[in-house]
């Protein structure tokens, strides 16, 4: 679950806030495959994600749809490495899959030029525009 209600152990020391809380779900479903599998029980259409696809020409690219391989989504091992919540994600594990992205500069980084003051709060963005 997304949410900041989780018990305050989990941010108790940097060991815990390692074990327990997780950027993504796929960083927290690799990490802890059992707690996803009540995801199965979602309708197909709630079940889209980025992964990795290779065209009828062989390109390949990330794409974002509920076309994958089945296999994808119900063997744990391959839902947490071929399946992933953002375009950026499924470029960081399958590069091949964005030449645009991984042969420039572009990388992740905290947004400290548009950080929000009333709620102290910054937002990862890819892209070039880093300091």
């Amino acid at each position: 679950e997304y949410s900041t209600d989780y018990p305050s152990d989990y941010t108790a020391t940097q060991l815990l806030r390692d074990t327990y809380l997780f950027d993504s779900i796929h960083e927290c479903c690799s990490a802890y495959p059992d707690a996803c599998a009540s995801d199965l029980a979602l309708d197909l259409d709630e079940r889209a994600y980025w992964y990795p696809h290779e065209d009828s020409e062989d390109i390949s690219s990330c794409k974002f749809s509920n076309d994958y391989p089945s296999r994808y989504y119900s063997h744990s091992n391959l839902r947490t490495m071929m399946l992933f919540g953002t375009k950026g994600e499924c470029c960081v594990e399958h590069p091949e899959a964005c030449p645009e992205v991984t042969n420039s500069g572009a990388k992740w980084y905290p947004d400290v030029a548009n950080a929000d003051g009333e709620t102290q709060t910054l937002q990862c963005i890819f892209g070039e525009n880093y300091p």
